[in-house]
């Protein structure tokens, strides 16, 4: 019984491989691996011992799995197949900016693009829960803690969208890695102001498909991407600002007393992330990431009374619609490189 099951857990095994890949060397490994455990039941051992065995090869491969993954990448990307990078993509795009803007996320890659705000949600939960009943001098262990935490997941994320060949959802992860970097960079933790460390995950994330592929060509579809849609700089800037407008404006103290507070403000940011993932259009995806701002701003004042925070009103509302108007505009700013796209365009088809 061990025998079957232990293959079908090998086939599964394999489809974490690259499919470039698989295709050419699946089927090999499969076999490999079955006459290895074939082996182990004519070698002698009691039964007992040979499923031993069995599950000894078998967790073998697992742990050699993330150091065969390298050339595995490195093989489906230069392969000389011209499709292998393209197909990659996780919204399999084209080079045709037309492909690249009008194209819609599927489900799972909006829930993609929504992770690292619910990530960020979840990190300031447990920093809240944390610091319940604790001295206010022991703050900077759960900041140092769970900041640090949420920063390599969403490296990891930023580092998987670049060997994806940064699909659009990947701009989220990359946004959220220039905050969290800049954000913990500038503080300080138990007298120590680690500075400069917290960018290495932010760096070594965008250096490890370059290492993967051997080539610059996930730097080249990261400029592209943002070149053919603008609009990806905005989820970028999204990323950046929504919580940073959050924790300025509104919910100053909403890591340690305002939970309601802060799942509401995580659900929006992650809903804002799906419904621009969702949308076919540059119109549709600017206006769903302003109207998350919007309904945050209005969150703020119609419904402080109900999330226990009368520290809601201590800004006068004119600097909070300033503020507004401030990171709402500057999410526009990338649309410059959309005029700048289309001048180009009328040019060389003159």
């Amino acid at each position: 019984m061990a025998r079957p099951l232990l293959t079908r857990l090998y086939g599964c095994l394999l489809k974490l491989y690259p499919q470039p890949f698989l295709a050419e060397f699946g089927d090999e490994m499969r076999a490999v691996f079955a006459q290895a455990i074939n082996g182990l039941g004519v070698a002698g051992f009691p039964p007992f011992k040979r499923r031993i065995e069995m599950i000894r090869l078998f967790l073998k491969e697992v742990w050699d799995l993330p150091v065969a993954l390298l050339p595995a990448l490195r093989f489906s990307f230069g392969s000389g197949r011209k499709d292998a990078f393209a197909n990659a993509a996780g919204d399999r795009e084209q080079d045709e900016p037309d492909a690249w803007v009008g194209s819609r996320a599927s489900w799972g890659e909006a829930l993609m693009g929504a992770l690292p705000f619910l990530l960020f949600g979840l990190a300031h939960f447990l920093i809240a829960i944390h610091l319940l009943g604790k001295p206010t001098d022991m703050g900077s262990r759960p900041w140092l803690l769970y900041g640090s935490g949420l920063l390599l997941l969403i490296a990891i994320g930023l580092a998987i969208g670049g060997i994806k060949g940064y699909p659009r959802w990947s701009y989220a992860y990359l946004g959220m890695a220039v905050f969290l970097s800049s954000n913990y960079s500038n503080g300080t933790f138990y007298g120590v102001a680690y500075g400069w460390r917290f960018w290495v995950p932010l760096v070594v994330a965008i250096l490890l498909p370059l290492l993967a592929t051997r080539s610059l060509r996930p730097l080249a579809r990261l400029i592209q991407g943002a070149w053919n849609d603008w609009t990806r700089l905005s989820f970028a800037l999204y990323a950046v600002l929504l919580p940073l407008y959050t924790i300025l404006f509104f919910e100053v103290k909403w890591g340690t007393d305002e939970l309601s507070g802060l799942a509401i403000d995580t659900l929006l940011l992650a809903a804002g992330a799906v419904a621009f993932l969702r949308s076919r259009t540059i119109w549709g995806r600017v206006v769903t990431l302003q109207a998350a701002m919007f309904i945050q701003a209005c969150k703020g004042f119609l419904f402080a009374g109900w999330l226990g925070g009368p520290h809601f009103f201590s800004l006068d509302l004119w600097i909070v619609l300033i503020g507004l108007l401030f990171f709402g505009g500057f999410m526009f700013l990338p649309g410059l490189v959309g005029l700048l796209q289309r001048g180009v365009s009328a040019l060389s088809t003159r």
